[in-house]
C-alpha cells in the first residue's frame, strides 16, 4: 500500500473548479512545486485513514514522505485537492497506469491485454480521501471530475481505480457504508480485473505483519 504513490506533470496547470456551492469549498489541481507543499497533508491523511478497514494499513509518516517525494519527480501525474476556504480538506491522487502498474505484483499490461483492453490509454486513479466532517458535500465527485479532466488533456481515454476486495473481513465495522454507489455514480464499471499487492496490515489479534491483498479494478471512458 505504500508504494502506492503517484506523480506529477512537467506542465503546471492549476485548475478551479467551484463546487455546487462555491463558497467555501473549491477545487484545484496542483502539479509541481504546488504540488510538493501538500505533501506533508496527503502522507498524514493516508496514515490516520488508510490504517482503517477495508486496507488496514500500518504506515508511517517517514516512509510515506520518501515515497511521496518520489512521486514528486514523475511526469503525468496530479494531485486534485479540496478546499474549506483555504484548508485543504481532501484530495485525490492520478498517474498513467502504466507508470503506476510496476507496483502491483502481477503485470496488470498482460492482464488487460488479456481482454484486449490497451493500459496506455488508461489513467489511473488512487487515493482519494476526504476529512469525515467535510463528507456529505459533493466533494469526491467534483475530485473525479478534476482529475479526469486533467487526464482527458493529457490524452488518455479512460480512467481506473482499484478497491481492497474482502467484504467478510472481521474488521470489518458494523457501520461501515459501502461506497459502491458512488462508484455507480460516477459511472465507474466494476470488472473481472483482480490484481495484488502486499504491505503491513493490522490483524485481529492486534499484532501487524505483510500481508497480500487481491484487488479490483473499476474502469470508465472518458469519450
Amino acid at each position: 500500500m505504500k508504494k502506492f504513490l503517484l506523480t506529477i506533470t512537467l506542465l503546471t496547470i492549476t485548475n478551479i473548479i467551484p463546487c455546487e456551492n462555491p463558497n467555501p469549498y473549491s477545487i484545484k489541481v496542483l502539479t509541481q512545486d504546488e504540488l510538493k507543499t501538500l505533501l506533508p497533508f496527503v502522507a498524514q491523511l493516508r496514515v490516520n485513514i488508510f490504517r482503517n478497514y477495508p486496507y488496514l494499513y500500518d504506515g508511517n509518516i517517514a516512509e510515506e514522505m520518501d515515497n511521496l517525494e518520489k512521486y514528486a519527480q514523475h511526469n503525468n501525474s496530479a494531485l486534485a485537492i479540496a478546499y474549506y476556504n483555504e484548508n485543504p480538506v481532501g484530495f485525490l491522487c492520478g498517474s498513467d497506469l502504466i507508470h503506476y502498474s510496476v507496483h502491483f505484483e502481477n503485470s496488470v499490461a498482460d492482464l488487460f491485454k488479456g481482454v484486449d483492453l490497451n493500459i496506455e490509454n488508461y489513467y489511473y486513479c488512487a487515493d482519494i480521501i476526504i476529512l469525515p466532517e467535510h463528507r456529505g458535500k459533493y466533494l469526491a465527485p467534483q475530485l473525479f471530475d478534476a482529475i479526469e479532466n486533467y487526464a482527458q488533456q493529457k490524452g488518455y481515454t479512460a480512467c481506473c481505480f482499484i478497491t481492497e476486495h474482502h467484504e467478510n473481513h472481521p474488521l470489518k465495522p458494523r457501520d461501515h457504508k459501502s461506497l459502491v454507489p458512488l462508484w455507480n455514480s460516477l459511472n465507474y464499471k466494476k470488472s473481472a480485473l483482480i490484481t495484488y499487492a502486499s504491505w503491513q496490515t493490522h490483524q485481529v489479534d492486534g499484532t501487524i505483519k505483510l500481508e497480500q491483498h487481491p484487488l479490483i479494478f473499476w474502469l470508465k471512458n472518458l469519450k
